[in-house]
């Protein structure tokens, strides 16, 4: 049974789908938000990643805020999820416009909008600017998408997907945390980027087909006056970096750090994200742990050279051994970053992963199994020598429940299974004598 809603609303309704990884706020949804009120337009987040909803919960809710467009934020891992939010919206209130947008539909779009048809638009790379112009656009009555950059929308059965350029992210509105339904503000710890895109050519990360391969940095000073306000406005005292890349520019890392040491912000922040051990060095990483940094995260991969030396990183392995003893005498966390999975993995490889993460002593480690992303390298390797034995559109790299979504040449589903039982379950590794020396 459909809903007829009245029809001169422009409110719009962004929506975070249940995922793995809880306690975290989409960070992308709330800069959506930021641009859209700066535009004039009312804004909601419905986050159904942290708060569970019942299907008459959100329809009552949808009744009552009565948006004009409501838009789905869909990465790879929650693409399924996402269409079926989508589908029963969509079976509800066949009049509200439905706009799918993230990570998925910028390497996705065209073979997800014809799966689902629910959807009518699709926005992709970082859609701030798309938005507001496609916002613009329907209030003006128009139908006319194509001079909309970023937009993918049908035509004639057909999809048309127009081509987008990566904005100035140093003019775009501060994240908008307050449009988030039932925000507990308890213990916020805020998500902050400071720069966007990656140079680098990790041959397993989509970040350059998604936010681009330049980097493109805030001014240090626009960086400071947004932890300010959110300090004001939320009363935090946590934040984490977002970045891909954080520290590329050392110098400007290094301006940040001073800057909140010289506001006195006095506030306790994470980097678990975005740090390269070719990247560092001992005053940026004094000035960090100065500055409130207490945990540094490395991707550190893989502790096989070999290993190590196929993913393209363009980084050296003693370069993240020269980083994770500056991170420990500077007194901060080390936390490690491992993928089981990449090209010449074996059970001896995993082995040679765990002694070296052994030896380096961190505070903390994760091993994530590789999913090989749409457009990445390992991608089209698997496409080309392997086959996925799942469908990756629900599948998470960081998951407490073991997936194996691919084999291919050389490594097969029970030998990546037995890699991650090694990985996950070190008891074998106690007491031996042939751990890694690492100089």
């Amino acid at each position: 049974m459909s809903i007829n809603l009245i029809k001169d609303s422009m409110n719009v309704l962004l929506i975070d789908p249940p995922g793995w990884q809880k306690h975290s706020l989409s960070l992308g949804l709330a800069y959506l938000a930021g641009a859209v009120r700066a535009a004039g337009f009312d804004v909601q987040i419905l986050d159904m990643n942290n708060h569970v909803y019942s299907d008459e919960r959100i329809k009552q809710m949808v009744i009552d805020y009565n948006p004009k467009i409501i838009g789905v934020s869909v990465k790879t891992a929650t693409a399924n999820v996402s269409a079926q939010i989508i589908r029963k919206l969509k079976n509800i209130f066949p009049e509200i416009i439905y706009v799918a947008g993230g990570p998925h539909i910028t390497l996705c779009a065209d073979e997800f909008l014809r799966e689902n048809k629910e959807i009518d638009l699709g926005v992709i790379g970082e859609g701030e600017e798309t938005l507001v112009k496609l916002i613009k656009n329907i209030k003006s009555g128009s139908k006319d998408n194509t001079r909309i950059n970023g937009i993918c929308y049908r035509e004639n059965e057909n999809l048309a997907c127009n081509v987008y350029e990566n904005p100035d992210i140093s003019k775009l509105p501060f994240p908008d945390f307050e449009s988030v339904r039932d925000m507990d503000f308890t213990d916020f710890r805020y998500p902050l980027l400071t720069s966007r895109g990656c140079p680098h050519g990790c041959i397993f990360c989509c970040v350059g087909l998604i936010a681009g391969k330049k980097w493109r940095a805030r001014e240090p000073e626009d960086v400071v006056k947004e932890l300010l306000q959110a300090k004001e406005n939320y009363q935090m005292s946590l934040f984490e970096i977002m970045d891909d890349n954080f520290t590329l520019d050392v110098s400007r890392a290094k301006k940040i750090c001073r800057l909140i040491i010289k506001r006195k912000l006095n506030l306790n922040w994470w980097c678990h994200n975005g740090v390269r051990g070719d990247r560092l060095d001992r005053e940026l990483l004094n000035l960090m742990k100065k500055a409130g940094c207490t945990s540094i995260a490395l991707g550190i991969e893989s502790g096989d050279e070999g290993v190590f030396n196929n993913i393209n990183k363009g980084e050296k392995l003693s370069d993240i051994v020269r980083a994770v003893k500056m991170i420990q005498k500077s007194g901060i966390r080390c936390v490690g970053y491992f993928i089981v999975g990449l090209p010449g993995d074996s059970v001896e490889s995993t082995k040679k992963s765990v002694r070296f993460q052994r030896e380096l002593g961190l505070s903390d480690y994760k091993y994530n199994i590789l999913v090989p992303y749409p457009g990445t390298k390992i991608g089209q390797l698997v496409k080309e020598k392997g086959r996925l034995l799942t469908d990756i559109k629900g599948v998470y790299h960081f998951t407490d429940s073991l997936r194996i979504p691919f084999e291919i040449e050389g490594l097969s589903k029970e030998t990546l299974e037995q890699c991650m039982q090694l990985a996950e379950n070190q008891e074998w590794a106690q007491g031996e004598n042939d751990l890694i020396k690492i100089k």
